[in-house]
């Protein structure tokens, strides 16, 4: 009776695992390849401590982006964007002249998406910003500040962030808001 007991805690603790895992459902859109960079380490160090299902998938203009007037580029990577993004998903795109989140606003957004089970889908546009139809169907236009980032950068800063709020969600110590 007593190893039935423990077995079935142990099954409760699996599932409810498991349930927590599928609530937070995060997709990264990003303009370009991210292979054989510095910051490919980084990205790697921060998503394999997460434990929410994160996603990233990489986009690219098949042509010679240099020789394509930029309105065309923007179109081009606007469709690959929408493509990419279900109805029933958040979107919330990194732009340098969107609204700028404490980390603690950033967790809390975060959180309150996770505890109503929506999907999250972050987007790093490509040099030339974003188009309106993107600007449009965002849920969000968030900044990491003022500066401007290398767009591989910013996938890092992002997944760090992302981590950290992760942290602060589960009352792990990395988060000492410092």
């Amino acid at each position: 009776m007593i190893l039935l007991l423990a077995k079935l805690e142990k099954t409760k603790k699996q599932i409810k695992n498991v349930t927590i895992f599928w609530k937070m459902f995060i997709k990264i859109l990003a303009i370009g390849k991210i292979n054989n960079s510095p910051y490919q380490d980084i990205f790697n160090l921060y998503h394999k401590r997460i434990k929410w299902n994160i996603n990233i998938k990489e986009l690219e203009i098949k042509e010679n982006s240099k020789k394509i007037p930029e309105k065309i580029i923007i179109e081009k990577e606007e469709k690959l964007f929408l493509e990419n993004i279900t109805d029933d998903t958040i979107l919330i795109c990194l732009d340098s002249r969107g609204k700028i989140l404490s980390t603690e606003d950033f967790s809390e957004m975060i959180n309150n998406y996770r505890e109503s089970s929506h999907k999250i889908c972050f987007a790093i546009g490509g040099a030339s910003g974003f188009g309106q139809k993107i600007r449009k169907r965002a849920n969000h236009i968030i900044s990491f500040g003022k500066i401007t980032l290398p767009h591989l950068m910013a996938r890092a800063v992002l997944i760090e962030q992302i981590y950290r709020s992760y942290t602060i969600i589960n009352n792990h110590p990395y988060h000492n808001g410092h």
